[in-house]
């Protein structure tokens, strides 16, 4: 329950802290044109998968417990530009499911060893 809880809290501060320098710094908007336009040159079809299936990778982004979690979920979110209670949720979910499956994973562990 604790980790749910601080995974609130560091969703709310990380979405708050990219949302306020992708929009009031000119670096990271720079950055953020380029990704996209070579995204759009590497084809226009996978652009469009990116945007499609953007819900899902925000989702299993956030639900891996070492490489992703709810900062790269908040990178992603932010970069797809989604309104904050949309990209909230679906951080919150992806963690929640990252918590999950580490908890299933351990106990598993624990329970073969001993």
């Amino acid at each position: 329950m604790l980790v749910v809880i601080s995974d609130i809290i560091q969703i709310i501060v990380i979405l708050n802290f990219f949302e306020f320098f992708v929009n009031k710094l000119d670096v990271i908007t720079k950055i953020k044109k380029k990704f996209w336009k070579n995204v759009e040159n590497s084809g226009k079809n996978r652009l469009e998968k990116f945007k499609k299936y953007g819900d899902w990778g925000v989702l299993l982004i956030s639900a891996l417990p070492f490489a992703g979690g709810a900062l790269s979920g908040s990178i992603l979110a932010v970069s797809l530009e989604y309104k904050k209670l949309k990209a909230f949720f679906l951080i919150l979910s992806g963690c929640m499911i990252g918590t999950l499956l580490y908890f299933v994973g351990i106990s598993g562990i624990m329970h073969s060893i001993g």
